[in-house]
């Protein structure tokens, strides 16, 4: 006799599966071994294991981010300009390549203002700035002789220093020029050098107050050159009140 008891027992998980529990009578080993085959199979086909998600959390909502990291934030992959699995990187200009739109080396170049190559969206100075007409800065001896508002001349030996003006590739700063000092001290008039030519713009220097009569100072275009290493140069200037004119020449010390 043969009794073959096949029972269904909740899981823990909730699940239904079927425990099967034969009890024999005799020795039919054919019939045990079929059913010993079955068992498996019946609580495979009918048990349903519970999901676990990455963390190992049965029921979890646990999930891999863009960046293969377990409940990630996408952080961890994210470039220098936020995205994701990107290619921009930082350096001395900053956050570069990838995406940004900003070339590796954007940052560097020219910072000098007086320079012909000048880039003021250079942060770094990379040494490939051009500086025109540094052979013709310094300190020159000159000698001058002017014309006063009578006809008289006046004649004088002094020092001119020839500096580069502050963001102009050809432009200069002629100080002391023509030996006139104003309540601030010497007169510095601003030019330009093309080449070997000097050319001195109309301007006016005005200082508050107006306690001398070179205080206002009215200087007039004019011209000069250059020669090796000398400096020839038409003095054009009226202060508050007289006008005078004549030439200054003199070299570099």
């Amino acid at each position: 006799m043969e009794i073959v008891i096949v029972m269904a027992t909740p899981a823990p998980s909730g699940v239904f599966c079927l425990w099967v529990w034969g009890s024999r009578f005799g020795l039919n080993m054919k019939k045990v071994s079929l059913l010993l085959l079955f068992i498996p199979l019946l609580c495979w086909w009918s048990c349903e294991e519970e999901h676990e998600d990455c963390a190992g959390v049965a029921g979890g909502s646990a999930e891999y981010d863009d960046c293969g990291v377990c409940n990630g934030d996408n952080s961890t992959c994210k470039d220098c300009d936020g995205e994701i699995n990107g290619l921009a990187y930082e350096n001395e200009c900053g956050c570069v390549g990838g995406n940004t739109g900003y070339d590796p080396d954007f940052c560097f170049g020219c910072t000098d203002c007086n320079a012909t190559n000048f880039n003021p969206d250079a942060l770094i100075d990379d040494d490939s700035c051009i500086l025109l007409n540094t052979n013709r800065l310094g300190t020159y001896s000159v000698q001058d002789s002017v014309h006063g508002p009578f006809f008289d001349m006046f004649y004088d030996d002094y020092l001119i220093q020839i500096v580069q003006d502050a963001c102009d590739s050809i432009g200069i700063s002629i100080n002391n020029y023509a030996n006139i000092t104003n309540s601030l001290g010497e007169l510095n008039v601003i030019a330009q050098i093309v080449r070997d030519s000097v050319y001195v713009p109309y301007q006016i220097i005005e200082v508050p107050g107006q306690d001398l009569i070179t205080d206002y100072m009215t200087i007039f275009e004019s011209t000069g050159y250059f020669k090796e290493d000398s400096i020839f140069l038409t003095l054009y200037y009226m202060d508050m009140f007289d006008p005078y004119f004549g030439h200054l020449w003199g070299k570099k010390d």
